[in-house]
């Protein structure tokens, strides 16, 4: 990637920080404060209550869910054992936790991609399962452990060998996830892997995929379209909300992002 390639990418991960609700917020909120102290109190008040709203909005369950569900609802989750067999199932990183005490354990939806892709294997529907994650850290003893490491050892711990499991640790974003893998894929010949990765992340995932010349059947895991039974528990904010919300606008960004890029680079490599 060109320096000034990087550095278009920087800004806009930076951008992509500053609209998320709970920053946005905390911005627009200081924008007000500042207004107050110059004395021009009508513009401080209206910056202070548009941050109040765009906060307690962003933490409404029913909102989530009205800004995840599309994302999600790309592509049907079906009964595990319904997909079609591939030569490999793909899982992408994202997924455990670091080095924190007792260990490196499941971590986004609960350990949801990792399930998805043991329970898959169990059910034969593939072979292989190539783990893709490059994001390092250090141990204790001062190795350096990739996430691909740690998603091995817990497919491990739910049964799946670890002598069919191939890892990929160079990624360090889902484009290159996708560049990564599709290297081990054509280097082990497989014309089709399942690809599992959270719901609300797979547009995205696929579509690098596919950028990559990599055909996929796409296996959605850990949804989080969902809204807490009862009229009024819908209507309270939570942390929980905003939580889903934050993550469905970082894919919207994330995938327009993607197209952008795309459309820019045209026919040249899609090395990132």
């Amino acid at each position: 990637m060109s320096c000034e390639a990087d550095q278009i990418k920087q800004m806009f991960k930076v951008i992509q920080q500053i609209i998320y609700p709970l920053n946005l917020a905390l911005v627009v909120l200081l924008l007000g404060i500042c207004c107050l102290f110059a004395r021009r109190r009508r513009a401080g008040t209206w910056l202070a209550s548009f941050s109040f709203v765009l906060l307690l909005a962003a933490s409404l369950p029913k909102a989530a869910v009205h800004l995840i569900a599309p994302l999600e609802n790309r592509f049907a989750a079906l009964p595990l054992a319904d997909y079609t067999a591939a030569d490999a199932i793909v899982v992408l990183g994202g997924t455990t936790s670091g080095a924190a005490a007792p260990g490196a354990g499941p971590e986004e939806n609960s350990g949801s991609r990792l399930l998805t892709a043991a329970r898959l294997y169990h059910l034969g529907k593939a072979s292989k399962v190539l783990v893709s994650g490059g994001k390092s850290y250090k141990t204790k003893d001062r190795n350096t452990r990739s996430e691909a490491d740690d998603m091995s050892s817990i497919l491990v711990d739910m049964g799946v060998p670890q002598s069919i499991i191939l890892r990929e640790s160079n990624s360090q974003s889902t484009e290159q996830n996708a560049f990564y893998s599709a290297e081990i894929i054509r280097q082990n010949g497989w014309q089709r892997v399942l690809l599992v990765s959270s719901a609300h992340h797979l547009r995205r995932a696929v579509f690098w995929f596919e950028q990559a010349g990599v055909s996929t059947i796409p296996v959605p895991a850990g949804r989080l379209a969902w809204c807490t039974s009862g009229c009024l528990l819908s209507y309270l904010p939570s942390a929980s909300a905003l939580l889903r919300s934050t993550a469905a606008i970082k894919e919207y960004g994330g995938f327009a992002w993607a197209r952008l890029k795309t459309t820019v680079r045209g026919n040249q490599s899609l090395r990132p």
